[in-house]
């Protein structure tokens, strides 16, 4: 597959050509922009940026979706530079072994799929519409579930249209539903999106702290041990922590569901036990 930009139209077989035509057509519009003033607008590291356009660094999804919101590019030139991407995936994963004719439909289509999942998992509003679609209240207008969560109503469009191409949501009649009772991605190749989703849900526990209401206090519980352990156990702490997690969401889904909540559990170290002294280490993802 190649594509063409309106830099110097010429054939475009990978996202670092890509990256390069949008370079080149900064500096057709100023002749004393560089690939440094490039790599600063794009809001990473200069010698990262050499590296991809040297094709000695690949780009991950959530790499290529974040520099596609930053070059703000249009529809058609964002599903260009993700068909780059996951071509130019598939052509190392088969290194070797000539490269079989592209479908390109069918890589549009995974391309999208794969947008969505992470965009799914990442935009923490994803999952709460899916579960609001059970409350008593709820009502199929994008205007209303905006105001109830504190997002755009565009933002709120767009993930009742991601869920459906995912399959989550089933929005036909007046009356919208999950199309199954909990969904869940792999987190293997979403990690990325987790992490900034959990991210997000941290930042919005602490929002909830701020409040000193009496009411906002009954109606949350956010609380924390600190213990010392023996880190052989985690590995079953964590299977007891998932069991605790669905024993409550069924506890909690009961009856007449109204509100829609978030429980975070948190399990981490406190302790540098990894760290080497007098030895620190900055790596950039």
């Amino acid at each position: 597959m190649c594509g063409t930009t309106s830099a110097d139209m010429q054939p475009l077989n990978s996202p670092a050509q890509f990256l390069k035509a949008q370079l080149l057509e900064r500096i057709s519009q100023n002749p004393s922009y560089s690939v440094r003033a490039f790599a600063r607008d794009l809001r990473i590291s200069h010698s990262y940026l050499s590296q991809i356009l040297n094709e000695r660094r690949g780009l991950s999804l959530r790499q290529a979706l974040l520099l596609s919101d930053v070059l703000g590019l249009e529809k058609e030139n964002r599903q260009l530079f993700m068909q780059l991407l996951l071509e130019n995936r598939a052509q190392k994963s088969t290194s070797g072994v000539k490269a079989p004719s592209v479908d390109i439909k069918a890589q549009e289509t995974t391309a999208f799929m794969d947008m969505d999942r992470f965009r799914t998992v990442k935009e923490w509003y994803h999952g709460a519409i899916a579960e609001m679609t059970a409350l008593k209240k709820f009502k199929a207008d994008y205007k209303w579930i905006a105001q109830q969560l504190g997002i755009t109503t565009i933002q709120a469009q767009s993930a009742v249209k991601r869920l459906r191409r995912l399959g989550v949501l089933n929005t036909k009649g007046r009356r919208w539903s999950k199309t199954r009772r909990r969904f869940q991605f792999p987190t293997t190749s979403l990690h990325d999106a987790v992490n900034l989703f959990h991210q997000e849900m941290i930042y919005k526990a602490l929002k909830t702290l701020e409040s000193k209401t009496a009411s906002d206090f009954e109606a949350r519980d956010i609380t924390g041990i600190t213990i010392a352990i023996d880190p052989k156990r985690i590995p079953e702490a964590k299977k007891r922590i998932h069991k605790f997690r669905n024993q409550m969401a069924d506890f909690l889904s009961k009856g007449e569901p109204s509100e829609v909540y978030q429980l975070n559990v948190q399990l981490f170290s406190l302790t540098n036990s990894k760290m080497k002294k007098g030895k620190h280490a900055i790596h950039q993802n």
